[in-house]
């Protein structure tokens, strides 16, 4: 777990250079995106103590960091039919999903909610953070909903239910804008 916050935390502190500005209409870039995830991360490993991964119980969506809530994403975690994977149902959708996406998405499972171009992107690490009971991270571009500008950097913390078994799926979505000028 130390690795991830190293990695999240390689963001620099100064937030005037260019590389950490919002671009026009407000969207974090760069190291910006990377902080609100770090912080998130840190709220998951505070709740989890020693445990292999925090209950779901343990906190409720007011509770999250406020700088990381428009890009909070909670999935719950749907058994499947017998020898299928598990659905993936959108229980809440920060605002930025809307506003990138062009839609609402929550209360609705990804295959239902995420243009198809993007659906892969989302189940395979769905299907892995549940799988594995561990965090997983990585980045996406944006391009297959002619979004080639946007990359969503992506942070997926598993949650347990009662039993221990992963019951919910915390993420993070941050859309960090490339510079387009040209």
């Amino acid at each position: 777990m130390v690795a991830m916050v190293e990695i999240l935390d390689r963001a620099p502190v100064d937030d005037t250079g260019p590389e950490t500005q919002h671009d026009t209409v407000g969207h974090a870039t760069g190291p910006v995106a990377l902080r609100q995830q770090a912080s998130l991360f840190r709220f998951w490993e505070a709740r989890r103590g020693a445990a292999a991964m925090p209950r779901r119980d343990a906190f409720d969506l007011p509770d999250l960091p406020p700088a990381a809530i428009p890009g909070a994403i909670l999935f719950g975690v749907e058994p499947g039919a017998p020898g299928a994977p598990p659905r993936f149902r959108i229980r809440y959708a920060g605002n930025q999903h809307a506003e990138i996406l062009g839609r609402e998405i929550g209360r609705r499972t990804v295959t239902e909610a995420i243009p198809l171009a993007l659906v892969r992107s989302w189940l395979d690490p769905l299907s892995w953070v549940a799988g594995h009971g561990q965090p997983h991270r990585g980045m996406d571009s944006l391009a297959g909903i002619g979004k080639p500008y946007i990359t969503m950097h992506w942070l997926r913390l598993p949650l347990a239910g009662a039993d221990g078994a992963v019951t919910c799926i915390l993420g993070h979505d941050a859309f960090v804008w490339q510079n387009r000028a040209g």
